[in-house]
């Protein structure tokens, strides 16, 4: 992505550089976001990796994602999905290290206030605990939704 491309784009959202913004910002965002910031701060070399990492794989998987619903077990889920779609070890922590940038700098412009999604995830492997969520209250409210209409079509129709 050029440096004139992001920066219209991000000219073109609404600002949300002071402060925390109304509603949530969707990783997407965020992403190019970050992108236009780092484009004259990173070399050529390491800001096409992380913009391959975020095309690649981060955007089809947190992109719609609200950045505020963004937590360690989503992110396991994500590397579950790397690891079962048999992207190597090396792959994987590139994504991590170009997610925890851009997480970073959602950090630092107050976008997001837990920085736990900043740190390395350094316990891959461990179990989700039994009070831990699996889905967020949107995708439970969607699941729920969706139950309830399969439930009344074959009872109605």
């Amino acid at each position: 992505m050029s440096k004139s491309i992001s920066s219209q784009a991000l000219k073109s959202s609404t600002d949300h550089s002071h402060g925390t913004p109304a509603k949530a910002m969707l990783f997407n965002e965020l992403a190019l976001r970050y992108v236009s910031t780092q484009s004259d701060k990173l070399s050529v070399e390491i800001l096409n990796g992380r913009m391959s990492d975020l095309s690649e794989q981060l955007l089809s998987y947190f992109g719609l994602c609200p950045i505020t619903d963004i937590n360690p077990q989503r992110l396991r889920k994500f590397i579950y999905m790397l690891e079962t779609n048999g992207s190597s070890e090396k792959k994987i922590n590139a994504c991590l290290v170009t997610f925890r940038a851009c997480m970073r700098f959602a950090l630092s412009h107050h976008w997001i206030t837990d920085p736990t999604m900043t740190k390395p995830l350094l316990n891959r492997d461990e179990f989700l605990l039994p009070d831990q969520t699996m889905m967020s209250t949107h995708e439970f409210n969607d699941l729920y939704q969706d139950l309830v209409q399969g439930m009344t079509q074959g009872t109605f129709h």
